[in-house]
C-alpha cells in the first residue's frame, strides 16, 4: 500500500482542484510539446520547402 505524504504547495497548486480521482493517478494536465516556428518570406518559399524543392 502506498503511504500517505504531506503534499507541497507545487503539487496543490497543480493538482488541487482534482476531485475525481487521487493525485498520483491518471494525468489531467495538457503535455508539453517542444517545437519550433519556421517563417518564409512569401508562401511560394513555404510552398517548395514544404514539398523538398529548396531549403
Amino acid at each position: 500500500m502506498l503511504e500517505k505524504k504531506h503534499i507541497g504547495k507545487s503539487t496543490q497548486s497543480i493538482w488541487g482542484g482534482e476531485q475525481e480521482h487521487e493525485l498520483y493517478e491518471r494525468s489531467t494536465q495538457v503535455p508539453v510539446v517542444h517545437s519550433v516556428s519556421f517563417g518564409y518570406k512569401d508562401i511560394e518559399t513555404w510552398h517548395k520547402v514544404a514539398l523538398e524543392e529548396s531549403q
